[in-house]
């Protein structure tokens, strides 16, 4: 009973500070009652600045905007937004290149995207964004390397490395299969000693 009266309380306040009605549709809601906080801090190298990912917007149809702030100023820019990826869907209805789970090279001065199957790379400067490969297998566990010119990656269980200038690949390895993973680990390795990493191969 003491459970039912808070809960009709809270319906009659309005939600914080805004002006909505906290609703139950509300409560359940994908979005937190104190709005979204910011995910995938990571430095940028050399440390004078991070990114991080912010998401506005109701449930799955929220949109994220990766921001670069200046750790001793607090200033920031919104470097690049889900809408500026919009171009590169497929027509088909495919998958366009994705925020979560991007990469900065080595160097700072370029940010790694997956795009369903494939890989995408935006340029700091300028903000130009290139698409690294077409290929309908999935490009997995990518590793710039550490003069960040290249990019390994693993496809269909063997190891490709690609030079970024030109998007030209080579293939290091013909012998993958269910049973041969290179450049890849198995689960028990990727559980029990990776730390769920997943990439078997370093520069």
């Amino acid at each position: 009973m003491r459970r039912l009266a808070a809960l009709l309380v809270l319906l009659a306040v309005p939600a914080l500070a805004g002006e909505e009605t906290l609703t139950v549709e509300r409560l359940f809601d994908d979005t937190p009652l104190g709005g979204r906080l910011p995910t995938e801090y990571t430095w940028l190298p050399g440390g004078a600045s991070f990114s991080y990912l912010e998401r506005t917007g109701p449930g799955r149809d929220a949109k994220a905007t990766l921001w670069i702030e200046d750790a001793a100023t607090g200033t920031r820019e919104a470097f690049l937004t889900d809408d500026d990826l919009e171009p590169f869907a497929d027509k088909d209805g495919g998958v366009k290149p994705r925020l979560a789970g991007s990469t900065w090279s080595p160097d700072g001065a370029a940010l790694l995207l997956d795009g369903g199957a494939d890989l995408f790379l935006v340029e700091r400067s300028g903000k130009k964004v290139r698409r690294l490969t077409t290929s309908p297998a999935k490009e997995e566990v990518p590793a710039f390397s550490p003069d960040s010119t290249r990019l390994a990656f693993v496809r269909d269980n063997d190891l490709y490395v690609l030079e970024l200038a030109t998007a030209k690949g080579a293939r290091l390895t013909a012998d993958g299969s269910a049973d041969r993973l290179n450049g890849r680990l198995a689960w028990v390795y990727q559980e029990e000693i990776a730390g769920r990493g997943g990439r078997a191969v370093e520069w």
